[in-house]
């Protein structure tokens, strides 16, 4: 007489291929999500960049944002490393950003730099490059970006 049924082997085969294939969905979903909101930024400070160069010219050069001197000796050590790399003046240990006032460059969203997790969730941006620093860093592939560099670039094909 046969017995019909799932062996014992079967079934242990079945639950750990279904083990698998659940493990690789979530972790690339996890990876998905993370460059998604990485995506986000780089999108977001790209657009920033363009409103504020377009605020500048419609004002004669002018940035009449609130000045934020920062003394670089309290900054992370990446954002102060950024800072330099990108040719910001820092002088007598500080250097000045402004704060971005979405209102006058007419910023119509923003998912960072809302000030909503502390004082240091904002943007600030430089007179002289133009550039747009998030001072609270944003984390992705196992580094904190303060700006928008290469890395970041490439994931909204610049």
């Amino acid at each position: 007489m046969k017995k019909r049924g799932i062996t014992l082997i079967a079934l242990v085969i079945i639950i750990i291929t279904v083990g698998i294939l659940t493990a690789v969905i979530t972790i690339d979903s996890d990876n998905t999500i993370k460059e998604t909101k990485a995506r986000i930024f780089a999108t977001e400070v790209k657009q920033l960049e363009y409103l504020i160069k377009t605020y500048k010219e419609r004002n004669n050069n002018s940035l009449d944002f609130t000045p934020q001197v920062l003394n670089v000796s309290s900054l992370q050590s990446g954002l102060v490393s950024e800072l330099m790399e990108q040719g910001e003046t820092i002088v007598d240990n500080n250097v000045t950003l402004y704060k971005i006032d979405y209102v006058k460059i007419d910023a119509t969203s923003s998912e960072y730099g809302l000030q909503t997790e502390g004082t240091d969730d904002i943007y600030l941006v430089s007179n002289e490059t133009g550039n747009v620093y998030y001072l609270k860093g944003f984390e992705f592939n196992d580094n904190v970006y303060y700006t928008l560099k290469s890395e970041l670039s490439e994931l909204i094909g610049e």
